[in-house]
Parts: C-alpha cells; structure tokens; sequence
C-alpha cells in the first residue's frame, strides 16, 4: 500500500514538471536562452550576475530639525503705579439723635372719668356707665363745669345715686383747665311713666310759691327762676312741739298715710334742729301768717337746712282734713287745686269736703314723686320721662 502512494506521488510530479516546462516552451526565448540550449554548460556554483542589481536603499526621510526654542523674552518689569494715597474716609457725621415722639398730654377728661367712678365705688356707690348721647333712653340730668383735679367730695351733684351715666368734654374757656360734665339717666321708653294728656296739661299749670293767688289745676309750685320747687326728703323727721297727746295720733294715723302716699319713711326725732317738720298741733295761737285758717305751714330755707312748721287749729272732725292738707303743702310742696271737693282746694266749703285724695289728686300724686321731677326743672325736661297718651 505504501508503494502505491509513492508512485501515485511521483506520477504527479512528473505531471507537474511537465506542465511548468510547456508553459516555458511556449515562450519567445532570449539570447541567454538560446545559447544555453546550444551549449550546455555544465552545472557549476551559480555566477554572480555582472552587476549585481543594488537593492535600493530607501531615501532616508531626513529628520527635521526641531525648531529652535526661543529665548523667551524676558517679561518686561512693569514700572510699578503709584498707590494713590488712601482718601481718608470722612469721619461720619454723627446722626442726630432723633428728637423723641412728644408724649400725649394725659385726657384730662378721661382721667376725670375714672377718677369719678373711683371715688363712687369709695362711697358705696354704682360707677357710671359712658354715655351714648344719641340714644334716646339717655336723657340728660344736669350739665355742670368742675375743675379737672376737683374731687368728687367737691361735687355733691355727682354723688347722687339715681344717676346711670356721664359724660366728660374739656372746657375751652378760660386759662385754667376746666371741664363740662353732663350726667344721665337710662330710661327705656317700656320704663316711662304713662300720663293721661288731660292729667298732664292739668299739671303743667302753676303759681309762683310765694304769689298770694297760688292756685291752679295742678296746684303746682314755681320758684323764683320757673323751674319746679321740689323738696321731698327721702327720710322724713318730724319733732312735736304741741300736741295734746304728745304725737300719738299722729304716729298711729298720719305717719303711715304720708309714707303710702309720698313713698317716704317718716320717723320721730328728738332734736327740734335736725327736724324736717315741726308739728304744732292743737295750737291755740298760730303764727299771723296763718289768719283764720284751721291751719297752715310756714316753709324756710336756710344755708344748710330746709324745714316746715306745720300749725293745726281745727276742730276735732276736721282735724284730718286739714293735717293731711299741710303735710302735702309742706314735704312737695303741692299747691292749691281749685275751689271744690278736693282735699287740696283752697279751703273746705262744708264739712263733708272730702277727706282723702280724689283721683284726680292721686294721678297729679304720682307726677308729683316721680323720682325724675327735680327742682328746678321745667315741664319740657320733665316730659322726656314720661309716655304722654291720649
């Protein structure tokens, strides 16, 4: 098998040789070749050709000088600027002190009014409310000027415990401070005293107190400006000067009745100076004032006193008639209605001239002790407290 492969191999050899000999034959020849073919040369050491082909020798690519590194040019020194000498900084002016925001001088009315209601609470009485002067239950009491440090001991006005309000404005005349105070009653209208028009325009009528001729529908009394006369002490003392029983009627009978009817307490008292009413009952010699009237009262004023000396000379049956009759007069004052059966007329036309109030003297009562009805005020201010109907 091995023997096969070896002829197989030179077999294709030979094939090989031939083939690369025909492809040369098939050639022009060259004058080498030709004579080659004529003489044989025998095989000798291959000659060296004539000359010899130099293998060229690559142009060697010249290695570029590198640039020279110029010197470098040396930085100039710069001459050196100037500091400019520094400005000074200005010394800052020194802000002024900002002149302080001028403190607001004390209200002096403000102060007043706490000072006031201060001093009521001192006294056990009630503060005072601000009054809203454009609200109609505000009716104003009285106006009157104080100082701005007058204290309220100063001023009796403003101890009154009936008042419900005030106010306080700063008084422009005049250099020394001074104030205006108006003082106020709250009084709703479903509070007002409801007052028939015919009881009404009755008691707006008057007479002067000391006028001879005092009488009227009303009986009303006048002072000497116009306004209203208004005594009516809340605490009545009366002393008996004369008096047949020494004032035992009088305190079981009399003393009740005026209570009921003026809403007043009324009580004894041992001192004839601190009296309000000195009685003189059963008096036999009246003072010539009283003529020959059964009785009457003779009124005075002092500087800190008010007081009544009430005289009773009449008989026995009318001894009721007429006491009741003075101690109107005395403690309202009530004035004289006119001539009929009243027990405020001018004097009894009979003896069975009533004895008690008529209605008419009970309505013209309950104007009369209205806690409103001040002295000194007129009808006009009056009738802010009351409903008139009819």
């Amino acid at each position: 098998m091995k023997r096969h492969a070896n002829r197989l191999v030179a077999v294709i050899g030979l094939l090989a040789l031939a083939l690369a000999l025909a492809g040369c034959a098939s050639e022009t020849p060259t004058a080498v070749e030709v004579a080659s073919r004529a003489t044989p040369t025998p095989t000798a050491a291959p000659a060296l050709p004539a000359t010899p082909t130099a293998t060229p020798m690559p142009t060697p690519t010249a290695t570029p000088a590198p640039e020279p590194t110029p010197a470098p040019t040396p930085e100039p020194t710069p001459t050196p600027v100037p500091e400019p000498e520094p400005t000074p900084e200005p010394s800052p002016e020194p802000s002024p002190e900002p002149a302080p925001e001028p403190t607001a001088a004390p209200d002096p009315a403000a102060a007043a009014f706490t000072r006031f209601n201060e001093e009521r609470r001192a006294l056990g009485l009630d503060p005072l409310a601000v009054a809203v002067t454009d609200d109609p239950s505000y009716i104003s009491a009285f106006e009157l000027p104080v100082g701005c440090e007058d204290p309220l001991e100063r001023i009796a006005e403003l101890q009154r415990s009936d008042l419900d309000a005030m106010s306080i404005a700063p008084r422009t005349e005049g250099t020394d401070c001074g104030l205006d105070v108006t003082a106020y009653h709250i009084v709703p209208d479903e509070q007002k005293m409801r007052v028939e028009k015919a009881v009404w325009d009755c008691f707006i009528q008057s007479r002067a107190f000391h006028e001879d001729n005092d009488v009227s529908c009303g009986g009303r009394y006048i002072g000497f400006d116009g306004g209203h006369v208004k005594w009516l002490p809340s605490d009545v003392l009366y002393y008996v000067v004369v008096s047949a029983d020494g004032g035992d009627e009088f305190s079981r009978t009399y003393v009740p009745w005026i209570e009921e009817k003026l809403g007043v307490l009324m009580s004894l008292t041992e001192s004839q100076e601190a009296a309000h009413l000195l009685l003189h009952l059963g008096a036999e010699n009246p003072p010539q004032g009283c003529g020959h009237a059964y009785g009457c009262n003779v009124y005075q004023e002092l500087e800190d006193r008010r007081f009544a000396d009430i005289y009773v000379s009449a008989p026995a049956e009318y001894t009721g008639q007429v006491l009741k009759h003075e101690l109107l007069h005395a403690l309202l004052p009530m004035g004289h209605l006119p001539e009929g059966n009243y027990l405020m007329s001018v004097m009894p036309t009979e003896p069975t001239q009533t004895h008690d109030l008529t209605p008419l003297e009970e309505k013209l009562l309950r104007l009369y002790t209205n806690p409103y009805l001040r002295e000194g005020m007129t009808m006009e201010q009056f009738a802010r407290y009351l409903v008139i109907e009819g």
